[in-house]
This record gives structure tokens, sequence and C-alpha cells, in this order.
């Protein structure tokens, strides 16, 4: 488990240190740094797998193809610095961005070291995009994992149908809990011209005339409830998992089933540990506030971090307002405001 992350250098990431428990909420104003940070850990996730070279400037060696692209330089001048600690061990990335070239390395132990991957955590990302989870997933390739926007999606969820019964039932079950309406599942093969066949995705919604419905006519919610299960049931999981805008497209009481689905997987698997962000105070209800992780600028645009119950006024309040209500009060301003002081 990753306990904490330090990051220096990156976008508004000025010079931050952040604790994390098995599952973390980070909340925040729009643009405070909250993505970045889940960008940061992606990074260094991928690095594990991958060299510093392919996971900033991509296989080509240039910025289009790698996360060094457009809009993303902005901010990232001179030396960035990340690193994480996870079973008493760092593993670092380590980037410097000069007039004409860039500098990078990758360690573990100590900077200089070379990176071990048994030494660092797997870090899995999630962003799914709607219309790559609505779109058939070719078939022929990888069919146990879904990239971060959800490629591959339809073609994993088949793959476990005909070859894990079990996970299968577990994954409709837990749909179920989090989207009632959703009954129940099944994939098959269609023909998606160019990409040639393809697995499509249906779910059968209690009391729809027609009973089963495609992909392409189902909620995002849903959609993204349904890929976030199969990341998680799958055997090839991450062992950190970073989620943005967990409660996207789902219904207050959803994302409250979400949650315990969530709490009932870390139970079962003591290596899983999940780092999320929200907008949501009804989600934020289902978290304890030392387990709140508050975002927010300073006037000088860098990001400062607190945990939600380092307001002054939570001794006080404690016992009268759960974590979504005291920070619907409260907001994030006082981050800054003790971050000065």
């Amino acid at each position: 488990m990753i306990a904490h992350v330090h990051i220096r250098g990156f976008q508004a990431l000025a010079d931050v240190t952040v604790e994390l428990g098995r599952m973390t909420v980070i909340v925040g104003a729009n643009a405070s740094g909250k993505s970045s940070f889940l960008d940061a850990l992606a990074l260094l996730g991928r690095a594990r797998e991958t060299s510093a070279a392919d996971v900033l400037f991509g296989r080509r060696g240039d910025a289009r193809h790698g996360w060094m692209d457009g809009a993303r330089t902005h901010g990232l001048e001179g030396e960035v610095q990340l690193e994480l600690q996870a079973q008493g061990s760092r593993t670092g990335l380590t980037w410097i961005r000069g007039p004409d070239s860039w500098t990078w390395n990758t360690w573990s132990g100590e900077p200089g070291r070379p990176l071990r991957p048994a030494e660092a955590p797997r870090i899995g990302a999630v962003r799914f995009e709607p219309s790559v989870l609505r779109a058939p997933a070719p078939l022929g390739g990888d069919a146990t994992t879904i990239a971060p926007n959800g490629t591959g999606f339809a073609a994993t969820l088949m793959h476990v149908q005909l070859t894990e019964p079990q996970t299968w039932r577990r994954i409709a079950e837990s749909l179920r809990n989090v989207v009632p309406v959703a009954a129940d599942l099944r994939t098959h093969v269609v023909n998606a011209g160019d990409q040639g066949p393809s697995a499509a995705l249906e779910v059968r919604l209690a009391g729809a005339d027609n009973g089963w419905c495609p992909a392409a006519h189902l909620s995002e919610g849903t959609l993204f409830t349904l890929a976030l299960l199969t990341v998680l049931y799958a055997p090839a999981r991450p062992q950190t998992l970073l989620l943005d805008d967990i409660e996207r497209g789902l219904h207050p009481r959803a994302q409250r089933e979400l949650v315990a689905c969530l709490r009932g997987l870390l139970a079962a698997d003591p290596d899983l540990q999940i780092v999320c962000t929200t907008h949501s105070p009804y989600l934020l209800d289902e978290f304890e506030p030392h387990d709140v992780r508050v975002f927010q600028l300073d006037p000088s645009g860098h990001t400062c971090v607190k945990t939600l119950t380092e307001h002054p006024d939570w001794p006080r309040m404690r016992g009268h307002l759960s974590a979504g209500e005291f920070w619907a009060n409260v907001g994030e301003s006082w981050v800054f405001a003790d971050a000065a002081e």
C-alpha cells in the first residue's frame, strides 16, 4: 500500500506531501490539483511497466505519442520530482526540462538506484470515456485488460463471461446492488465494420418494454459502474486504483452502494488500495473524515493539502455533522489560511 506521496514541480503541485490510507477520497474546487495528483501517481505506475522515456514521450520518442502532449506540458518547466513510499520502499520519477532538451530517470530505494518493479506497487488509473465504453470492442487482442479510457471493455467482459462464470455472477450481482434496474447482462459478437468481429454489451433493464438495452443506450453511470466492477474483479487488477470523479452519473443512493461495494472488496483483499476524487457531499458521507484530503490553491496558484480533520472546528463538530455535511459547510478556503499561518 502507498503510505505517502511527495510531489514537486508538477503543474500546480509545487511541493506537496499527501498521506494515503486504504481508501482515500480527495475533494476541492475545480482546477485545484486533484486530477494532477492522480496523473502523477499514474505516471509512477506506468514507469514501473516501461521506461521513463516511453512514459513521457511515447515509444516513437516524441511528445505526440507520450504523456507530454500539447497543454500537458504547461507548468512542467524546470525540475519535476514524483516520489511515493509503499511497504517501506521508495519509488521515484524525476525529469528536468531545459530550453532544448529533457533529462529523466526512475529509481527505487534511493535516487540513483535503478527502478525495480518488484519494489513498486502496481498502479492503475480509471478515467473512462462514455463513447469508448459504449462502442463494441475488437476481439483478438488482449481480452483481459481494460485501458484507462475504457478501450477493451466489452471484450474483457466477454472473456469473463466465457471463462470465469463465478466472477461474472459477482459482477452482475454487484451491478444490481448499485443500479437495481440492471437486472442482467450479456455479451455477444457483432461485425463492427473495419475493426472486424467485436464484443458488444447488452443490459436487461427491469420493467423495460424491449428487455435488453445495448451499451449505446445505457446511462453513463451504469456504464461507468460496470466497467469499474470489471476492472476490480479481474484477477490482474492493480494494487492501487485511481478513480477520478467516482460519483459520475450516479444517484446519491447508488453512490452509497458503490462505496459499500468497494469497501467489501477492500475487506476481501488486504493488498487493494483505492484513491478517488469527488465533488459529491453525499458520497463523502460514506467516508471517515480522517480519510478525506482537501485540496485548495494558494494565491500563487499552488496546491495546498489538508486532512478534513485538521479544520479548527472539527473537534467541536465531531459527532454532530457527517464528513459530507461538514465539508459542504466549511469548503476549502481554510486550507490555504492554515498553510499560510
